[in-house]
């Protein structure tokens, strides 16, 4: 990840670099895109949100980028954008259907819900999901849309907000359903993967958000990953090497060098303190660790 990419926290973050309007609420927002084509962006650089994303397009022709995939969308589908997924756009013909975004906290307050990636493993596929809709499709969430928008809008109180997370849960169980029984063949086939490439990307998301909030974890090795798991490590490597044609370890070491990049690139933190913090032993190791994977220090990544 580059110095360009923007990093967005919250969905308000986000909306002020695409010149969108302040959302309802913090943690989730719909809205037409019908009702944004004349404020948004049309295309823009690379960012990385830090929630979760659902694009209900109906009509229209745009381009997504996701990971460095790019979908050339120009007929009715559902497209998933997970936790940290770098992506990009380029609106070719306006757009309508629906927008989805939400934390996995607003979510998970929601009892069966544990665990987004989990729940819902479109959301954890590489690099992401196109889902075609058939027309009785389309008529069956765009009515859950609708009712969704509507308690979304009203007066935020508890009442309301329990309504619209309600009605999310059904949205987001009806595209299971789809994604389950009938829809998996749709998808496009570099999307695929399979249940423990999916759990192994969504613990390695859990602890990273434990560390960002400066919480001690002692899951370091893929043995510890895969010892959560319940599989053996030589299987974790096997999985994750058919889906990306990586090793376990690569992918681990690729998000901890984001990570530090990151934080590097957009905090004031020093390079022993984040050491520290993405669980390095010390920060000589880290210092070790970063050169090999990119050729320079993290002071002289930081100068550049």
């Amino acid at each position: 990840m580059g110095k360009d990419t923007n990093l967005h926290n919250s969905i308000q973050q986000f909306y002020n670099n695409i010149k969108l309007w302040k959302p309802d609420m913090d943690m989730f927002d719909i809205h037409r895109f019908e009702d944004s084509m004349g404020d948004v962006v049309r295309s823009t650089g690379d960012y990385r949100n830090y929630f979760y994303q659902i694009s209900f397009f109906k009509g229209g022709h745009t381009r997504e980028k996701v990971s460095g995939v790019i979908y050339d969308i120009h007929k009715p589908c559902l497209f998933f954008s997970g936790y940290g997924h770098i992506k990009s756009w380029e609106i070719q013909e306006n757009l309508s259907g629906f927008v989805l975004f939400f934390k996995a906290e607003f979510i998970t307050l929601v009892p069966e819900n544990k665990n987004v990636e989990k729940d819902f493993p479109f959301f954890s596929l590489n690099p992401s999901a196109v889902l075609p809709l058939e027309e009785d499709e389309i008529v069956k969430l765009s009515d859950i849309c609708d009712k969704m928008l509507h308690y979304y809008h009203l007066e935020p109180t508890k009442r309301f907000v329990s309504i619209v997370q309600s009605y999310l849960n059904v949205f987001l169980n009806e595209i299971r359903i789809l994604y389950e029984t009938n829809a998996s063949p749709r998808l496009d086939q570099n999307s695929l993967s399979n249940d423990v490439f999916s759990r192994y990307q969504a613990l390695i998301n859990e602890q990273f958000e434990l560390l960002q909030k400066g919480k001690e974890t002692a899951v370091r090795k893929i043995s510890d990953y895969a010892e959560l798991l319940n599989i053996h490590p030589n299987y974790l490597n096997e999985v994750v090497n058919n889906t990306t044609g990586k090793s376990a370890s690569e992918l681990l070491f690729e998000r901890t060098i984001k990570e530090a990049k990151s934080m590097l690139l957009h905090t004031t933190m020093t390079a022993s303190e984040i050491a520290y913090q993405l669980n390095f032993q010390s920060p000589s190791y880290f210092y070790r660790f970063f050169k090999s994977k990119t050729g320079l220090t993290p002071s002289e990544f930081r100068r550049k």
